[in-house]
């Protein structure tokens, strides 16, 4: 016999199809097997619901009808499989739904291939039906509930009917009996939500299945996996469980990432984005969902994943108000984790998210919300506005007369025209040879090449990772190959970020003690180094490094810690510090300072050639045609930070 599913478990909800092929369904009815049930005076009976299945469906029960099965089991014979153990065989549903098995004569010959879907066969046996034959009417009273076709547009509602049996408020016997195991729904209430018109089993995938007492943490990301949290595709309303086997395909828990995003991969499944890309590398990546979005219970920090959870507080028989959920996070539900005193690992206040002055060196959006960003956003605009309009004063070519304006059209034209020409790739070698990489400068000194580099490579480097994990995060949003592009934690990562910044140290000292060095040789008139700018950016990095170990040592999150050579360190300096959460936050903000600060001063600093330098390299080679202009340096001038 050709194996069947993996894990076959018998299930509370039948597929029409499937029982249609049922050699059982073909001879008996329900009460054939289930005639407790049908002698039982409460069913479903919430007392019974937590039983094994091996409680309910007994292989005496197959004994009956097979019994030629179990004398060939007694000479290590089954089926067409010979010399087996016995003792591997005596639970028929390990292997076998007694709901949906096909003949033998089916499969042995080929008509009907068990490994496919049972709908797309109807034609190994007979011709295509609009619809499937009734069933008698002695089943009717109990496919009237069992029986969902996942086709159906009522069939959510079929599910939910049946989870209110027990699950509701009406005061049933079945719900008096539910109420001393569980917390109620409010139905009414229940009408009112968010996910109302789904299915019950498309949160909790594996409350039709046997043993109901173990259902795994709800997984949001079934359906909320995309980059903006909205919904998946319409078949979500069923949720992932095949109907008539059960299978659940969730994992332990419903957080907003991937395996290993936030925590050992063997800890926890978190299937996607939680939200739009601007959190994708927050700490929210490791909380659970309902810890921001659920009403009332509490969150608390998993011991071994770390991971913010959320954990019920109602108590059995009192209503539940889970089901509440707010789409978009309210000031009281930020206060749940970012309060003082917390156990969560969260910072006592709550921080903006990574903006557009980030981007540089995180992964984060071209954004501007807080007062921080924008004050040194628009510093920096101005300072940059005021440069171009100073350019503007030049002369350009068949543009004499012109006024300002006229003349910014003119080079916004002359960009367009170059960019759509074979000047363009040109222009891209230029900037990425002489701008970026320096070749220039490399020909002209390898000291100053390498204090350059060291500054100015790591952020090109950074930029283009947290890029790459942006666009990523949009374009393959159910996918997860990107994740350690935007995991602070990720080993991998944290070793880039702790390199790339100590480069960006060491570069900026460099160039302090060679300008302290060559200040006798410096020509009279040149203007003097640049301390404030190269002390604001080696502050930025510092202060980050330092922010690094704190977080580290805030969240407890250490497992990725071996490629922080820098920030684990410091996090040991934090270790135990009940105050951390409430000082991080100030840390935060110092950084957010510097990062402004240096992007507000930078348009009027000597390091702003950083960024005019490869766009004028880049016209000069489009200009020239990709070979390199000449430029004549006097003797003993340099350009200095």
């Amino acid at each position: 016999m050709p194996p069947l599913s993996a894990a076959v478990r018998s299930s509370w909800l039948l597929d029409p199809a499937e029982l249609h092929v049922s050699a059982h369904a073909k001879k008996f009815t329900c009460a054939k097997c289930h005639e407790d049930i049908v002698k039982a005076p409460l069913h479903p009976d919430p007392r019974k619901t937590k039983l094994p299945v091996s409680d309910s469906a007994r292989a005496e029960k197959c004994r009956l009808c097979h019994a030629p099965v179990y004398q060939n089991l007694k000479v290590n014979r089954h089926g067409q499989m010979q010399n087996i153990n016995p003792a591997r065989f005596q639970s028929c549903l390990s292997c076998h739904n007694p709901h949906a098995n096909v003949k033998a004569q089916y499969y042995r010959t080929g008509r009907v291939d068990l490994e496919r879907s049972l709908r797309g066969q109807c034609g190994s046996c007979h011709q295509q039906r609009s619809a499937l034959p009734k069933r008698p009417a002695a089943e009717e009273k109990c496919l009237g509930c069992h029986l969902v076709d996942a086709g159906d547009a009522g069939a959510p509602e079929k599910i939910s009917k049946l989870c209110f049996y027990c699950h509701g408020n009406q005061g049933t016997e079945a719900q008096r009996l539910s109420a001393k195991l569980s917390p109620v729904i409010d139905e009414a209430a229940y009408r009112r939500t968010t996910h109302a018109k789904q299915a019950c089993t498309a949160c909790h995938t594996g409350a039709a299945a046997y043993w109901h007492g173990g259902q795994a943490r709800v997984d949001c990301g079934r359906c909320h996996s995309d980059a903006t949290g909205e919904a998946g595709p319409p078949t979500a309303a069923l949720g992932p469980i095949q109907v008539g086997r059960a299978v659940s395909e969730s994992g332990p828990a419903g957080f907003g990432r991937a395996p290993g995003v936030y925590g050992p991969p063997q800890a926890h499944r978190a299937p996607a984005a939680p939200h739009f890309s601007k959190f994708t590398d927050s700490p929210h990546i490791g909380v659970e969902c309902r810890g921001c979005h659920a009403a009332g219970g509490r969150v608390v920090q998993d011991a071994v994943s770390k991971q913010v959870v959320w954990e019920s507080t109602t108590r059995p028989g009192a209503v539940s108000g889970v089901h509440a959920i707010t789409k978009a996070a309210r000031k009281q539900d930020c206060e749940r984790c970012h309060v003082s005193g917390n156990q969560v690992g969260a910072a006592a206040m709550v921080l903006p998210g990574k903006g557009v002055l980030c981007m540089p060196c995180h992964g984060a959006t071209p954004t501007a919300t807080d007062a921080t960003t924008i004050g040194g956003l628009s510093v920096f605009l101005f300072g940059l506005a005021a440069a171009f309009s100073v350019w503007l004063t030049g002369r350009v070519p068949g543009r004499e007369d012109s006024r300002p304006v006229a003349k910014f059209l003119a080079v916004l034209g002359a960009a367009a025209r170059t960019l759509f020409s074979r000047r363009a790739l040109a222009a891209l070698k230029a900037l990425v040879l002489d701008g970026i990489l320096q070749r220039r400068l490399f020909r002209q000194s390898r000291w100053r090449w390498a204090i350059h580099s060291a500054i100015l490579l790591p952020f090109v480097f950074r930029f283009a990772w947290g890029m790459a994990g942006l666009v990523a995060a949009n374009v393959w949003r159910r996918s997860t190959w990107y994740e350690f592009l935007l995991n602070n934690n990720d080993p991998a990562t944290a070793l880039i970020f702790d390199l790339t910044g100590s480069l960006v140290v060491i570069g900026a000292i460099a160039a302090v003690a060679r300008g302290i060095a060559k200040r006798p040789e410096r020509l009279p008139g040149l203007p003097r180094q640049d301390y404030a700018a190269l002390s604001l950016l080696g502050g930025v990095v510092i202060v980050g490094f330092v922010l690094e170990g704190m977080r580290i040592a805030m969240t407890g999150v250490t497992w990725g810690a071996s490629g922080a050579f820098i920030g684990y360190p410091i996090s040991r300096l934090f270790a135990g510090w009940r105050a951390l959460p409430g000082v991080y936050g100030y840390g935060w903000y110092l950084h957010a300072i510097l990062t402004s600060a240096f992007a507000a001063y930078l348009p009027f600093s000597r390091m702003f050639h950083v960024l005019v330098a490869p766009v004028s390299l880049a016209i000069r080679g489009a200009k020239h045609g990709g070979h390199e202009a000449k430029v004549s340096i006097p003797a003993g001038a340099e350009v200095e930070f």
